[in-house]
């Protein structure tokens, strides 16, 4: 648990760095409790929150199933081309 946390740390002071100091606060782009069920049981994202502010860059990572293109795709409102749909939370941009 040592380790994670060590980790945690060194990602937020390397995020508070790119976004200049200022705390993201209600970035551009937001993702509350994000959840995406395909074909009515299968539970492609889970509790997905991220907020990213303008000018900010982010990548995804993640191994194979991990559902970087189910957020990308339930960002973009793509979702339902494979019998998907955001069942949980609340993608915005700029407020909307």
């Amino acid at each position: 648990a040592g380790r994670l946390a060590a980790a945690r740390d060194v990602m937020a002071s390397k995020v508070r760095h790119a976004v200049g100091e200022r705390e993201v606060v209600n970035g551009d782009l937001v993702l509350r409790n994000v959840e995406v069920v395909y074909q009515r049981s299968i539970v492609g994202l889970y509790d997905v929150s991220l907020e990213v502010a303008k000018g900010q860059i982010v990548a995804l990572i993640g191994a194979n199933g991990a559902g970087k293109s189910t957020t990308l795709r339930a960002i973009s409102g793509f979702i339902g081309l494979d019998n998907a749909k955001v069942t949980k939370g609340e993608v915005t941009y700029k407020g909307e």
